[in-house]
């Protein structure tokens, strides 16, 4: 037995995937369309953002909502009470890589609105912040 308790395990194991918490994080801000989570998560493909957004989903971190009134057809991605209860815990790592991982950023990273980190400035507006070191 590791000691380390299974719950604390499967979550570190979901947030930890590539994307998710950068899905998550957007989400938890605003609800968003499919173009602009896509936009807003630098780098996904919409083949991995499409598998994302269904993972979510099913662990009930993301409800999708069709509004069939509108033409076209508007389809938001919410963070539902499970996925927004997250928020303290993406401000204290939010906190904490803005301490301890200032100089980890490549050259040409950008920025993001409410980050308080030195970074390059921004070439596109609401991009967010991805790094291998994350």
């Amino acid at each position: 037995m590791s000691g380390i308790c299974p719950h604390y395990e499967a979550a570190t194991e979901l947030l930890g995937r590539r994307w998710t918490g950068l899905i998550l994080t957007a989400l938890i801000e605003n609800p968003s369309r499919f173009s602009e989570i896509g936009v807003g998560v630098d780098g996904i493909s919409d083949r991995m953002l499409s598998q994302r957004l269904a993972e979510l989903e099913d662990l009930g971190l993301v409800e999708r909502k069709v509004d069939a009134e509108k033409r076209p057809v508007l389809v938001e991605y919410v963070a539902t009470q499970m996925a927004r209860e997250l928020s303290p815990v993406s401000a204290a790592l939010q906190e904490w890589a803005e301490k301890w991982m200032p100089g980890r950023w490549s050259p040409g990273m950008r920025g993001t609105p409410g980050c308080h980190c030195v970074a390059a400035p921004r070439s596109t507006p609401g991009k967010m912040l991805s790094s291998p070191h994350l």
